[in-house]
Formats: structure tokens, C-alpha cells, sequence
């Protein structure tokens, strides 16, 4: 097994928040195949605008490494510093950037116990139903810290297992349309429609159905299931102010000018609201 640092360490630099990427593969060669490993720690503050600059900081990353986090081939995990109204909850806010980039919070007891409360402030992060990580544990530290030991175990299986799914389709491109309209005229539709509103309605679904099976009958095929999230439910506001996200990250990246950060993080506030409102 080689364990490295990530490439894009040298690359991505945050001020909110310190982060050690590694990158590990279970072959020793030089794959690009194995798993990113991000240890993330957030000094705790109670300013809001601190908070909001460490949630863009943080979605930015994911959105670097969307390619491993879609393949199953991605964890995070540190002190997020960010609790949230339970013991064993996180703040609102980091919840819904999880849900945002499809990823999901695996400790489920609170690491952090004093006298008066107890938070879940230490966290393991991975793709939603992620296979690479389990038996994701809490250990006390035996007052060698206030916060607890956090223990899993990572696969370094290098892919998802791949599922295989039947589908079924007309092919549209080789329709004679002049020909489908002739039938369509001159089918009982036209000539003896029901007399009752149910009627019609299955009528209408039994000859369209005849109909299109007799010009473009369905066709099945089967087919290896992608491992990437389903984006399609993205709205076209939201896929637009991904671009635009995106876009002002090239410019701030290429000139480090402050009014083009600013810009860029008031990019990544506004897309990840429309993300989420597409989602809703």
C-alpha cells in the first residue's frame, strides 16, 4: 500500500480551515485509482461570517474533488467544529453542504464531552452509502483530551462494484412522421371516439400505444449502471450559477484580487441555494 500526499495539496489553499490531502492505493504503482483522504481541522469560532467564508471554502474543495467523491473514492475527516442543537448532530448549514455535493456523516455518537454538554464535532465524511467506509466507532480518550477517539475502517477497493440494469427505449430517429400522422387520422380516435371522458383516456393510451409500437416499438437494452450522481434534477437556474460559480473561481485563481474573491464566494452562497432549492 502507498500512502502519499495528493497532488492537489500543493494546489488548494484555504485560510478557515487547515486540510492534509493524501492519496492512498492499496497497489504500488503510480494509479490514479485509489483513495483521497482529506484531514480537515476548523479552528473553532462563533463568528458568522467566518463560518459562511469555512462553508464555501469547504464546498469549493468538494467541488474540486467531485470526480473521487462520485466514484466512492473520497473520505474526510478531522474536527469540524461545527455542533449542532444535539449531541449527536452537526450544524444545519454543514448538513445541507453534505446533501449538496452527495455525501454523508457516518459518526453518529457525540466526540466531545465536558462537564456541562457533549457535541459531535469530529467527523468521518464519505459519499452517500459509501462501501469504502464502516465500522466507524467512538473511543474515550481517558481525559488525554475533551474530545474522544474516532476509529473506522476504509476498503481500498479501487472501484464501486458495477451493477447492471435493463432499460427500455423508442428510437424516435428513423420515424416516417408522415406516415404515424396518416395512421393517427385515420384510427378510431377520429372515426368512433368513446362517448365518456375514462373512456377516451384509455382509448386514447391503447391506440397511441398501437400506434407507436407498429412505427417505433420499444426496444430493450441493458446496460452497466454510472457511478456518478444523477444530476438531472438540477434546475436551469442552478446549472447556470454553477458556471457562473465556477467562472469566477478561474478569475479569482488567475488574478488573487480581493474583489474577485469576494465575487467568487458570493457565487458559491448563491449556487449552493439554488442546488438545494432544485433538490427541494
Amino acid at each position: 500500500m502507498v500512502v502519499k500526499r495528493h497532488r492537489l495539496q500543493y494546489v488548494l489553499k484555504y485560510t478557515s480551515f487547515e486540510c492534509q490531502l493524501l492519496s492512498i492505493n492499496a497497489t504500488r504503482d503510480d494509479s490514479t485509482s485509489g483513495v483521497t483522504v482529506a484531514i480537515i481541522y476548523r479552528p473553532p469560532s462563533s463568528t458568522a461570517a467566518t463560518i459562511a467564508e469555512f462553508h464555501d471554502e469547504l464546498s469549493e474543495m468538494f467541488d474540486t474533488l467531485s470526480d473521487v467523491i462520485d466514484t466512492d473514492r473520497f473520505v474526510a475527516c478531522g474536527d469540524f467544529n461545527c455542533g449542532g442543537d444535539s449531541p449527536t448532530s452537526i450544524s444545519t448549514d454543514l448538513q445541507t453542504l453534505f446533501n449538496t455535493h452527495g455525501l454523508q456523516q457516518f459518526v453518529q455518537s457525540p466526540t466531545r464531552r465536558t462537564v456541562k454538554v457533549s457535541n459531535l464535532l469530529d467527523l468521518v465524511v464519505g459519499r452517500v452509502g459509501s462501501n469504502c467506509i464502516f465500522d466507524v466507532a467512538v473511543h474515550p480518550s481517558h481525559s488525554a483530551s475533551d474530545h474522544d477517539i474516532v476509529t473506522w475502517k476504509l476498503s481500498t477497493r479501487t472501484k464501486p462494484p458495477r451493477q447492471l440494469i435493463s432499460f427500455r427505449f423508442r428510437s424516435m430517429k428513423n420515424v416516417d412522421w408522415a406516415s404515424l400522422q396518416a395512421d393517427l387520422q385515420c384510427c378510431e380516435l377520429h372515426t368512433n371516439p368513446a362517448n365518456t371522458a375514462d373512456g377516451f383516456a384509455e382509448q386514447l393510451d391503447t391506440v397511441v400505444t398501437r400506434i407507436l409500437d407498429l412505427h417505433c416499438p420499444l426496444q430493450e437494452r441493458r446496460r452497466f449502471a454510472s457511478t456518478r450522481r444523477d444530476n438531472r434534477w438540477l434546475s436551469a437556474d442552478a446549472v447556470a450559477a454553477k458556471r457562473e460559480r465556477r467562472r469566477l473561481e478561474r478569475q479569482w485563481r488567475s488574478t488573487r484580487n480581493v474583489d474577485h474573491d469576494t465575487a467568487h464566494r458570493k457565487s458559491c452562497r448563491r449556487a449552493n441555494k439554488m442546488i438545494v432549492e432544485s433538490k427541494g
